[in-house]
């Protein structure tokens, strides 16, 4: 046993971890120590029983993917702790917007910081925040960040160190398809043409936009437009016009044609549709729809009737005039003028340039002339020589019809008066 030696004198002698030499090689070692970590004590002495973890959803997400973060507050100690606060200034990468969820009872979000405040967090227990946010092509790159944490009972704060996501931007194209077509009402078997339009919203270029087009029940196909590309075909089984419109750069557009029919009446509505080699990032916009109404073919044909001299001896000759127009709107092939003499008339001759389609039938005293095809618009006049044997007056009637269903009947008769004295 160490026990206390006294000195002649009464005083005690000194243990040797007493002596003054012993105590400066105490301190010195001290100063080395605090030297090596600083003011702060190491940090396995410091471990505090509030941790806090920061955990990405993904480690890489391809824009416009979203990104998120879940925050996990524990409490690793037995017993609760109180007035816990968590703060995150939010990353402010270009094309972020960050949103919880779900919600979370206490915490918010405010001008790109995150703050939670709890009243209480029991021992062994922790609280999770899942953070969201949008991602765009400028949001390309890195984005990382990290949180901070403390509680009343565990002042000093913990950090949950820093956590990162990459943003990719894999090579993308917006194609985009307008499809329209011209006249938007046709007879049966009319021809129409369709009119697509793509358009490369970028923002990558594009080497292979295609458009399809499966035509509607009762469409035929008829051509191709004009400048139809190479990449362009049609296939009858299964009915698919498909075209290649060429390599477009961000930002161009083209447009290329194709002609259809429609052999019955109705309302026919064509869809179509663009894809390209690269991903879309808005599909919206690949599908479009044109409607076109396609109606009965029909020609009013009209008539006009003059005769000269409008007075005329006994057995004098009357040129009658028969002028037929087409007002449409679809071409007429066989207009026929038909004229059944009035009582006392004599057929005389055709008048000059009489077309090869005019005859005349004693029985039943009839007139008829088929006068030639006439598109829409088109007119021409024949002409017939008459005669009458006794005074009076005479008014010939002459009517038109064509093989055509006509929309309007009230034009399709003309009558000429002449006086025979």
């Amino acid at each position: 046993m160490w026990g206390i030696r006294h000195r002649p004198g009464g005083g005690a002698s000194p243990r040797p971890w007493q002596s003054r030499p012993a105590l400066r090689i105490v301190v010195a070692a001290s100063a080395a120590i605090l030297a090596i970590f600083g003011s702060a004590l190491p940090a396995f002495a410091q471990t505090s029983p509030l941790q806090l973890t920061k955990t990405p959803d993904a480690a890489s997400v391809a824009a416009p993917g979203q990104i998120g973060y879940t925050l996990t507050l524990t409490n690793t100690a037995r017993t609760a702790m109180y007035s816990i606060a968590l703060t995150d200034q939010l990353p402010t990468t270009a094309g972020t917007s960050w949103t919880m969820s779900p919600p979370v009872l206490g915490c918010r979000i405010s001008t790109g910081r995150l703050s939670c405040g709890f009243l209480r967090l029991a021992g062994g227990s922790q609280v999770r925040v899942h953070i969201t946010s949008p991602t765009t092509r400028a949001t390309c790159g890195t984005v990382s960040n990290s949180a901070s944490a403390r509680a009343a009972t565990a002042p000093r704060p913990v950090s949950s160190g820093t956590s990162s996501i990459t943003v990719t931007c894999p090579p993308s194209g917006d194609v985009a398809l307008t499809e329209s077509a011209s006249p938007s009402t046709v007879p049966v078997n009319g021809t129409v043409t369709y009119s697509f339009t793509v358009k490369n919203n970028g923002p990558d270029p594009v080497a292979h936009p295609v458009v399809t087009d499966t035509l509607p029940v009762g469409a035929t196909f008829v051509d191709f437009g004009p400048g139809t590309p190479t990449g362009c075909s049609w296939n009858s089984v299964p009915r698919q016009y498909t075209c290649d419109v060429g390599a477009l750069a961000s930002g161009a557009s083209t447009t290329v044609t194709a002609e259809f029919s429609y052999a019955n009446t109705g309302s026919y509505t064509d869809a179509a549709s663009v894809q390209s080699e690269l991903p879309d990032p808005n599909t919206a916009n690949n599908s479009a729809t044109a409607t076109v109404t396609v109606r009965a073919l029909s020609g009013d044909v009209a008539l006009t009737e003059s005769a000269s001299p409008s007075t005329v001896p006994v057995n004098g000759t009357v040129t009658y005039s028969f002028t037929v127009k087409n007002n449409g709107p679809d071409p007429v092939a066989h207009p026929v003028v038909t004229d059944t003499l009035p009582v006392g008339a004599t057929f005389v001759d055709f008048g000059p340039g009489t077309p090869t389609g005019c005859s005349w039938n004693s029985v039943p005293r009839q007139y008829t002339c088929d006068v030639g095809a006439l598109a829409s618009g088109a007119s021409t006049t024949v002409t017939a020589e008459f005669s009458y044997a006794n005074t009076g007056s005479y008014t010939d009637a002459a009517s038109v019809q064509s093989e055509l269903p006509d929309p309007n009947t009230a034009n399709n008769s003309a009558t000429a008066t002449v006086t025979v004295t």
